[in-house]
């Protein structure tokens, strides 16, 4: 199987280290056309001015149109099988670059819009929100291309604003929910999976959560599946999975370090799971990630 291709941040694109930029979509699409699946080391915010473009995202769909946001975190799985016309502007950065200001190591991750489990990984914005992003995106564009040296204080004040804005967004609903039980199915989901984020590798049962969302187990077992497509359980594992995919890419931490990390008894019952999930062992994993 062919590796999917990896972008990194291009920190010297401007002469000195800068770990922040504002791409319009017009100078990308030549390669996305080319590679139209592909995933990234950073964060991306793509703000959709117009188009009518299909997009997936890990899986989850989306028809992005204007006031569209697409937000990407390291490690997702870009694919693109619309016009590629679509008119945006992506914000993309490295955590480093607020994380020399605020100095707190989950701060992107309190933002439930790229919290690891969020619902989906799509905004839509309000025509006045809309407005005041898109300025906010010219402004931070503005500073990068048109100024010498970059003034970083500047752009990391408008970047923190960015991301408390898009606090305010409605999340697209993913296309497969039920509409009819659409608003409380997706406020349990919501909660569910915030409280598996934070415990997924300490509580592997479905009980926790539905005590800790006040709902029966079977209740949370058809909301789950019906949002996501798999029992409690399946989501769970799921997610230890995805972790540990991270780590055997992106760490040198061994097989058993690894599986103790995550919370397995043992590195061969590790093995034996990710094998079942991925059909092929953590350390073959690893060296085609490499390749």
């Amino acid at each position: 199987m062919k590796q999917i291709p990896i972008y990194k941040f291009y920190k010297h694109k401007y002469g000195d280290a800068l770990l922040i930029d504002v791409i319009d979509y017009s100078t990308m699409w030549k390669e996305i056309r080319k590679i139209p699946t592909f995933t990234e080391t950073f964060y991306s915010l793509t703000l959709v001015i117009d188009g009518d473009e299909a997009i997936t995202l890990n899986g989850k769909n989306c028809i992005a149109t204007r006031g569209t946001v697409i937000c990407s975190t390291p490690g997702e799985i870009w694919h693109f099988h619309g016009n590629m016309t679509m008119n945006a502007l992506n914000l993309v950065f490295e955590k480093e670059f607020l994380l020399t200001f605020f100095n707190d190591s989950n701060f992107l991750n309190k933002l439930k819009y790229l919290s690891k489990e969020r619902l989906s990984p799509f905004l839509s914005l309000d025509e006045p929100l809309f407005n005041r992003l898109l300025n906010l995106y010219r402004q931070m564009q503005y500073e990068i291309n048109n100024t010498q040296p970059k003034d970083q204080h500047i752009l990391r004040a408008m970047l923190y604003e960015t991301l408390i804005l898009f606090s305010r967004a409605e999340v697209q609903v993913p296309n497969h929910s039920d509409n009819v039980s659409e608003k409380p199915i997706n406020r349990y989901a919501q909660h569910f999976a915030e409280l598996a984020e934070k415990n997924f590798i300490t509580e592997t049962n479905t009980e926790f959560y539905a005590n800790a969302l006040c709902i029966t187990s079977n209740y949370l077992n058809k909301i789950v599946k019906q949002v996501w497509g798999k029992t409690t359980k399946e989501y769970l594992q799921a997610q230890r999975i995805q972790e540990a995919c991270k780590q055997l890419r992106y760490t040198t931490r061994s097989i058993q370090e690894i599986a103790t990390s995550l919370g397995y008894e043992t590195a061969t019952y590790f093995v034996r799971s990710f094998h079942k999930a991925k059909g092929v062992t953590p350390l073959a994993y690893r060296k085609k990630s490499h390749e």
